[in-house]
């Protein structure tokens, strides 16, 4: 975690969109409906470089105002078990080639429809333009240490980094793991 008045404090290099996710498959989309702001979660179903999948309702009330006004969406995602949180910035486009839908389905998608030939699925791509990633201790005892750490030496950067999230031909300059 880092001090919101001083975000540039200790940046740390960019990260690519596949090393801040690291497994994390629930995110919590947010969308301007119209009417204003609105969140939901999601479950990626597959991804491909900086591009995220989604199965949705095509009736949902927000999904064609999301993906027609061509204005930026977030994905917001935290992995509390390891004091990791990531916050994504794209646009939100439709596929309604029946073959994505097919390629896309899994099995917990049942819950919501009956199939994958079922006309109110489509898959829901949301390309990232950018973000920012936070990491602190992955233990209770370690995020206690450094938040003492921080209040005895007035300096918040010591609780965790953060950093940028790179896309597209950005990230391929970046050192592989």
């Amino acid at each position: 975690m880092t001090n919101a008045a001083s975000p540039e404090i200790d940046e740390q290099p960019a990260r690519r969109v596949d090393e801040v996710l690291d497994g994390v498959r629930v995110a919590m989309l947010t969308t301007e409906t119209g009417t204003g702001l609105e969140a939901r979660p999601l479950t990626i179903v597959a991804q491909d470089m900086d591009t995220l999948w989604f199965l949705v309702s095509r009736s949902a009330h927000w999904v064609n105002a999301a993906t027609l006004s061509g204005q930026e969406s977030l994905l917001s995602f935290e992995d509390a078990r390891h004091s990791s949180y990531v916050s994504l910035v794209g646009t939100l486009r439709l596929d309604d080639e029946p073959q994505r839908v097919h390629d896309l389905w899994t099995a917990p998608a049942r819950a919501y429809f009956d199939g994958p030939d079922d006309p109110d699925v489509v898959a829901l791509a949301f390309d990232v333009t950018g973000g920012r990633w936070w990491d602190g201790p992955d233990s209770r005892i370690g995020q206690s240490l450094a938040l003492a750490r921080a209040i005895v030496t007035h300096d918040a950067s010591r609780v965790g980094e953060h950093g940028s999230v790179t896309t597209g031909a950005a990230a391929d300059a970046l050192p592989r793991a």
